[in-house]
């Protein structure tokens, strides 16, 4: 459900954009800054850019936890949609930032700086329309560790396995390996192997039956396994954004 400001962006846009870049609500303290620059950014409006990078600076310089790293992030994606070569290589340098909140809003702006916002849109209308099999290797990455990583986090490996989203398990194993998440493909391949000589198959049927037989002689099959993936300092988002980037061709 859209939120008032974005109700007022829709509204009228250019109003919205004065409102919002007053002195008394474009300013680190404010505790609806970051709404408000979600819905500018969410709708493409531009904002001045040396007004974004004192912003920027302003919420480095304090203590970066809600809601202000929610600002920062949100900031850091409207600055990419300035699209200024000179920004770069700040929106690179905090892919890495230790507040993921920040390190996603980053990276957020980096697809905006090369035109790939949306593309995830993009991608999961292919799939629906056309198929798995139909997607680049690049788009197959993209989603099969999607998935993986969304089902892992809501029900675990074994929700994952059961579901079909584990036809894919070969695919999301490549694309972890291709984003460089190597601690998170370990983890994978461990869970395979607890399938033993006989692989997880791709048949959601035959697959649930391995599993059912599996959990019988062990009850906590991925316990050991899933606790690893929940500690894991990996920020999968970030490095899927990279991914993206870095194979920009596909995702346009």
């Amino acid at each position: 459900m859209p939120t008032t400001r974005h109700l007022l962006v829709e509204f009228n846009a250019t109003k919205a954009k004065e409102f919002f870049m007053s002195e008394a609500f474009f300013t680190p303290n404010s505790k609806s800054l970051h709404k408000a620059l979600e819905a500018l950014a969410d709708h493409k409006i531009l904002l001045p850019r040396e007004r974004l990078l004192t912003l920027i600076q302003e919420l480095e310089a304090g203590e970066v936890k809600y809601p202000q790293s929610y600002s920062l992030a949100h900031a850091l994606r409207c600055l990419g949609q300035n699209r200024h070569a000179d920004d770069l290589k700040l929106l690179e340098s905090l892919v890495t930032h230790n507040e993921e909140r920040v390190a996603q809003g980053a990276a957020d702006g980096l697809l905006a700086y090369y035109s790939l916002d949306g593309f995830s849109e993009r991608i999961w209308d292919a799939e629906r329309k056309s198929g798995f099999t139909s997607l680049t290797l690049e788009q197959r990455h993209w989603i099969a560790v999607s998935m993986f990583d969304g089902e892992v986090n809501n029900g675990g490996l074994s929700q994952y396995f059961f579901n079909s989203s584990g036809d894919y398990w070969r695919e999301a194993l490549g694309g972890l390996e291709a984003m460089g998440a190597g601690e998170r493909a370990a983890i994978l391949k461990e869970a395979v192997a607890k399938f033993r000589a006989e692989a997880p198959s791709q048949n959601r049927e035959h697959r649930q039956d391995q599993l059912a037989k599996l959990a019988r002689k062990d009850d906590a099959l991925f316990d050991a396994l899933e606790s690893r993936y929940y500690a894991s300092k990996e920020v999968i988002d970030v490095l899927m954004t990279k991914y993206v980037i870095k194979n920009a061709p596909a995702f346009k």
